[in-house]
């Protein structure tokens, strides 16, 4: 289980290829909303056998939500030689601490609209790039 409201907090990824130079993509999928995080950098040749891409817990713009998730490993040969690699996982996120204005349980406050026909909706205020604040 990954605790998202640990100060500091970062999810490592690592992956030892079979051979250097290669793009590595992650991709985290929140498994109930399908909301996704994707990280990608380039293993340089001749660099350190482990590759490691550390997720900061967020999807897209906003932080992750608690519940399971997948993850997908790829990568993919810088010189085209070869196909692309694959690994794939599966984690939880622990449930965050309640934060004000916090209605969706991503650690990030929220705004509730109203539309002209009177459907409600919620939307998140997190700032892109930003962590959410940490009590």
């Amino acid at each position: 289980m990954v605790d998202l409201d640990a100060a500091d907090e970062k999810v490592p990824f690592s992956w030892t290829p079979d051979r250097p130079g290669a793009l590595v993509t992650l991709k985290v999928v929140h498994t109930a909303s399908r909301a996704t995080g994707t990280l990608r950098a380039w293993q340089e040749p001749g660099g350190p056998s482990e590759f490691r891409l550390d997720w900061d817990g967020f999807l897209s713009k906003f932080p992750a939500y608690a519940g399971a998730y997948t993850w997908t490993m790829t990568a993919e040969p810088r010189n085209g030689i070869g196909p692309a690699v694959e690994r794939t996982g599966s984690s939880v996120v622990a449930p965050r601490a309640p934060r004000r204005h916090d209605f969706d349980g991503n650690g990030s406050p929220d705004v509730f609209g109203r539309s002209s026909a009177g459907f409600l909706s919620l939307y998140a205020a997190a700032v892109p790039g930003r962590r959410p604040h940490r009590a």
